[in-house]
């Protein structure tokens, strides 16, 4: 009797999930209500706000203008982030020139912030969770701290911000396809979804065909062996997934996920890092610092988007949960997750790899807040609970709202040092930043080298339209020129580049004092090495390989170098490394070891015909060594370099070099 009770039951939650109406009028008013609070408390901070990392390399295409087509670079771009290109010259188009319009740029931002806070709303009544637990959940979700960067940085608008709007859709058409499968025009705006979600942004990727997967099995439970002809529906969306991945792994290192042969150990601790920092210590050390932030203004801000969530959320507390079972949905929620995060544990897990993992998160909130709602069959029970659920929202709007100043203090110390070093730009032609820290507060980009390269063309009104300036975080001198790109975390070590006879500004970070640096110009010293004795001749031989040997003098060591042929137009450039009690050390020419940057030296001027070059080289305060190890390039002007060959010879204490 009670197992046919228990089926009864299963087939009127089936009947009621599939009759009952997607959204209602109040829905569409709660989604509503949830994106103007959530963009009107955003917004309240555009004018507070600037751009960040590689922000500048976009506005300057649009303020300077681009050689390409929108569509021609759309087409050039990462594999997968395709869609990203046409989103982000869209917003910048509707808001004007984005220096000069940072405010209705961010306030952009902040609608689109908004948006998805509806959006999750409507996503979760789509699954039948009851409209307080609903409006509670994505409140939650719009205010979480972990996914700041989305409400401040320009560059989230265009990336997680519109790959999760057409993921939300995705979301719904899926619960549609399920209370309806031969519906064409779901199933059109489902594959569009589909499309802009995974060519927006690879990182849902999993998360998307999780979904197809529990959409499938959802089917088959509610519909029996009807739920074959919707599983095969879903064939073309298979091979979609085979060639995606096959289009991504095609792509090379750096710009996706690289596979090692490390993975489970690497899965698991980033998995244990990603987890930490969003329940344990590292979490509320976060909340922490963004409290010590805080402003009044911020702390009544807060409770005041909280109060009127709870209004929202009484008013529409009237109708019943109907969410079944709860714990298998709370499974469900798991699985998005780890499917979420799993990218990120194969890659790295940086800041701004939180937003997607949100929602399942909060799914999983709502599923227990209808839980306690259900549970609690008193009306002022209901009540008590609803009150309960906006302290988190309080908690999580303040701690949000205080992160604007970490985004708009790194933009104004930057703002105005590069204003200050406008007039310096005449004389010279290359900026290079020394020491300065990469971020500040939870992961917000203060210096970055699209900041030496692209801002200073932005804020200095004289270099917008001269392509010839460069820069970068970190620099080398080099006898008639300079290395850029020898900040072997971001271009590894064999990416440098460089720059002939350019006049780089050498600036070093003291301190940053709130929302300015205290810097200073320096001229940095001499390369500690230096060309002593060089013979060209014609060569005619290109098949020989280098020759290297080696002897300490004092404390140097000179080197004697044979090459076979050197490339018309190009410099011979070499990388050192050395061996000490076993160990594998690079050389830094200027302050030491200091494995952040790799220093080039330059050992040639640029060859007139293919010539075989034999030179003496002496590097200065070397340290000992039992083995050097140089791998040499050819450069050219502004140029990649063109990796040769790597060269390991013993350094002799005495005896002919």
């Amino acid at each position: 009797m009670h197992h046919n009770n228990s089926l009864s039951k299963q087939s009127q939650n089936h009947a009621q999930f599939l009759s009952r109406q997607l959204f209602t009028r109040a829905d569409w008013i709660l989604a509503a209500v949830l994106s103007v609070i959530t963009a009107l408390a955003y917004g309240f901070y555009a004018s507070n706000l600037g751009f960040h990392y590689d922000d500048s390399g976009w506005f300057i295409k649009v303020v300077a203008g681009q050689p390409q087509t929108i569509l021609e670079e759309m087409f050039s771009y990462i594999p997968g982030r395709n869609l990203f290109v046409i989103w982000f010259h869209t917003f910048l188009r509707l808001a004007g020139n984005p220096v000069t319009h940072l405010p209705e740029l961010h306030f952009l931002l902040s609608v689109l912030d908004g948006l998805l806070v509806g959006m999750f709303y409507l996503v979760l009544r789509a699954m039948c969770v009851a409209a307080p637990a609903a409006v509670l959940a994505a409140a939650m979700f719009g205010f979480w701290p972990l996914h700041g960067e989305t409400h401040y940085w320009m560059n989230d608008l265009s990336e997680n911000l519109m790959s999760s709007f057409w993921l939300f859709i995705f979301c719904c058409t899926s619960v549609a396809l399920v209370r309806n499968p031969k519906s064409v025009r779901v199933w059109i705006f489902d594959v569009i979804a589909l499309l802009c979600t995974l060519f927006t942004y690879e990182q849902p990727f999993f998360f998307v065909y999780q979904i197809i997967a529990v959409r499938v099995f959802v089917c088959f439970y509610i519909r029996g062996r009807a739920g074959f002809s919707f599983a095969l529906m879903h064939i073309p969306y298979a091979i979609f997934s085979l060639l995606y991945v096959a289009m991504k792994m095609a792509i090379q290192d750096g710009e996706s996920p690289t596979l090692t042969g490390d993975v489970p150990a690497t899965i698991l601790r980033n998995s244990i890092s990603t987890t930490r920092k969003s329940f344990g210590d590292p979490f509320f050390e976060l909340m922490q610092s963004f409290f010590a932030q805080a402003t009044s203004t911020e702390i009544i801000l807060a409770c005041a988007a909280a109060a009127a969530i709870g209004i929202a959320a009484l008013w529409s507390r009237r109708e019943e949960p109907t969410i079944s079972p709860r714990w298998v949905w709370l499974l469900v929620a798991v699985f998005f997750y780890v499917g979420c995060y799993f990218p990120v544990w194969i890659w790295h897990p940086a800041a701004r790899h939180n937003l997607l993992p949100s929602i399942p998160l909060f799914f999983a909130v709502a599923v227990l807040l209808d839980w306690l709602l259900h549970a609690a069959r008193w009306n002022s029970l209901r009540v008590v609970v609803i009150g309960l659920g906006c302290l988190p929202v309080a908690y999580f709007a303040a701690a949000s709202f205080s992160e604007n100043h970490f985004w708009g203090n790194a933009y104004r110390a930057k703002a105005a040092m590069l204003t200050e070093l406008c007039p310096s730009f005449p004389e010279h032609d290359t900026l290079i930043l020394e020491n300065f820290p990469p971020t500040i507060g939870s992961s917000t980009p203060l210096i970055a080298f699209q900041d030496t390269q692209y801002a200073p063309r932005l804020l200095c009104p004289g270099l917008l339209k001269d392509p010839k300036f460069a820069g970068d975080v970190g620099g080398t001198l080099a006898p008639g020129g300079t290395f850029l790109g020898v900040r072997r975390m971001i271009w590894g070590e064999g990416n440098f580049s460089f720059r002939k006879d350019s006049k780089p500004l050498f600036v070093k970070f003291n301190a940053l004092n709130g929302d300015r640096f205290n810097y200073s110009v320096f001229e940095p010293p001499s390369p500690q090495y230096e060309v002593t004795s060089v013979h060209r001749e014609p060569s005619k031989i290109y098949s020989e390989k280098m020759l290297l040997s080696a002897k300490q003098l004092s404390d140097a060591v000179e080197l004697s170098i044979e090459t076979p042929a050197v490339t018309p137009g190009a410099h011979l450039a070499a990388v050192i490394h050395y061996y000490a009690n076993g160990n594998l050390l690079s050389w830094n020419d200027s302050e030491g070891q200091n494995p952040l940057y790799v220093h080039p030296i330059l050992l040639s001027p640029s060859s007139n015909d293919n010539e075989q070059i034999n030179l003496t080289v002496q590097l200065k305060s070397f340290p000992q060594a039992e083995h050097i190890e140089l791998t040499f390039y050819e450069v050219r002007d502004r140029g990649a370099p063109r990796r040769l060959e790597s060269v390991k010879a013993p350094v002799l204490s005495d005896g002919p070099a």
